[in-house]
């Protein structure tokens, strides 16, 4: 039995490992669910699972505004989707427009990686209705619009805007 997975065994699972392993699980679970559920019910199973992670991120929002102190504005719900990006392995950048408006990009993203090896790109159906939820969770006057969406030609490109711009 190797070091590693001897110390593993008895409970002992070095951090990193567990931070990747769980960013794997997660990526798989929503594609697979995603999958699963589009197969078996349609287009009402994709709506299903719309609500099922706009609720989610409702609650997500609730839990980040409270343990970071996000201020209900663009920025606020920025930091949120900087924070969430982080936690699940995606790399992004985001680009500000007159301070009104905060656009991302992704250079990497596990979730699109996930979709792909299932065939399908899933994101509207769970990724944008968590991060729209969450965002508004967090700021309840902003709006969320997808500028470009994921295709087999790359990432998605999403904004956090005031009302009104």
């Amino acid at each position: 039995m190797g070091l590693l997975r001897s110390i593993a065994v008895h409970g002992l699972v070095p951090s990193g490992l567990v931070v990747g392993q769980l960013r794997e699980f997660i990526n798989e679970l929503i594609a697979t669910t995603a999958e699963v559920i589009g197969a078996r019910f349609g287009e009402v199973g994709f709506e299903a699972l719309e609500e099922v992670f706009r609720r989610l991120g409702e609650g997500v929002a609730g839990r980040l505004r409270e343990q970071l102190s996000l201020e209900p504005s663009v920025a606020g719900a920025a930091d949120a989707w900087r924070v969430l990006g982080s936690l699940l392995g995606a790399k992004m950048d985001v680009h500000w427009q007159s301070g009104r408006v905060a656009e991302f990009t992704h250079s990497h993203c596990p979730q699109y990686e996930a979709f792909v090896q299932h065939g399908r790109l899933y994101c509207d159906s769970t990724c944008i209705p968590f991060v729209g939820s969450v965002a508004t969770g967090v700021a309840p006057p902003v709006r969320v619009r997808v500028s470009r969406h994921a295709d087999s030609e790359g990432l998605c490109i999403k904004a956090i805007e005031e009302p009104g711009v």
